[in-house]
């Protein structure tokens, strides 16, 4: 299909990129490969679904999910961004079974919605093809799904709310602001934000609106923050600084009277390499930073291994305390 991208001079400039037709995708996966969801389980979502949503799926469409993310390809810092289709309720054993890639290039080329308008819109008049009925069977698809991490949802939407900005959420107005919905008063019951409010209210209006919009069914209730980046980046990163650092300001790892806190990240982190070697985990993190208190290398040791080393150092503190296992 023909897009924009950027030249080498930074201009912008046309050129053809492949990409795979949605529907005929998942006729494929439906007709040819056989899958399949039960329909007890496929009625179950919608059902759930719909109580966030007024989405126009029946009990009889396959929900489907459209995913997008950049990975870096080399050690120069080159980089691919590509989408990927899914079932949504298709759960092999592998990940990589479960996600068909349908567009990529390199970012470097990648213009903006110069370059994901075309690409998204194809994939819009696909889906909404789909959502009539496609293949042998008419087989009928839904889009539930809008899946990624912060960067790619913001680039494929354009709203304006970021976990680094003062608007924080694209489904309520909570801010950072203590006078103006904060974000942490859990005690204050915020409306659920409609479709309409979300693109009267939410969307930057600089640049024309995304196709994503013109999707059958489309409401921010289907946007999935990437859980990897919330759960094991966010929350469990933060918790995991909070933790180390209030045990070194307590002087569980040397007084700080007598040395820096650098010095006690670095007492911290012997005993946490001591900790792991006794318990017979692996781990390649190297020392503590203080510029995040704890700066970790992978999620996996974020969401397991640490909080498993600290809750062997709380027990140690605290004898009755019940210790997790790696």
């Amino acid at each position: 299909m023909k897009i924009k991208q950027f030249s080498p001079s930074g201009s912008l400039e046309d050129a053809l990129v492949p990409i795979l037709d949605p529907g005929e995708v998942l006729a494929y996966l439906v007709d040819e490969v056989g899958l399949s969801c039960p329909s007890d389980i496929n009625r179950k979502f919608w059902q759930f679904s719909r109580g966030k949503s007024d989405h126009p799926a029946t009990d009889d469409h396959v929900p489907v999910s459209l995913y997008g993310d950049e990975v870096q390809v080399n050690r120069q810092g080159d980089s691919i961004t590509a989408m990927y289709l899914s079932l949504t309720l298709f759960k092999p054993k592998r990940v990589r079974c479960t996600h068909y890639c349908i567009w990529a290039m390199r970012t470097h080329l990648v213009a903006g919605c110069h370059t994901l308008w075309p690409v998204l819109a194809f994939v819009v008049e696909s889906l909404n093809r789909a959502f009539e009925g496609i293949g042998k069977g008419k087989t009928k698809f839904a889009l539930a799904e809008l899946k990624g991490d912060w960067p790619w949802l913001r680039k494929i939407l354009r709203f304006q709310p970021s976990f680094t900005g003062n608007r924080v959420c694209f489904l309520c107005h909570s801010t950072v602001f203590a006078d103006r919905i904060p974000f942490y008063d859990v005690e204050t019951d915020l409306d659920e934000i409609s479709s309409i409010g979300f693109i009267n209210t939410m969307l930057d209006t600089t640049c024309s609106p995304s196709p994503l919009l013109l999707v059958i069914g489309f409401s921010p209730w289907m946007i999935r923050i990437c859980t990897m980046h919330t759960v094991n980046l966010g929350l469990c990163f933060t918790v995991n600084g909070a933790c180390l650092a209030t045990l070194i300001r307590c002087g569980y790892f040397g007084n700080l009277a007598g040395g820096t806190f650098e010095d006690r990240l670095l007492e911290a982190h012997r005993d946490f390499v001591a900790w792991r070697r006794a318990a017979g985990v692996s781990s390649s993190q190297r020392r503590f930073k203080r510029s995040s208190a704890l700066c970790l290398k992978n999620a996996r040791e974020i969401f397991n291994i640490f909080p498993c080393g600290f809750c062997s150092k709380i027990q140690h503190i605290y004898p009755g305390y019940s210790v997790c296992t790696p």
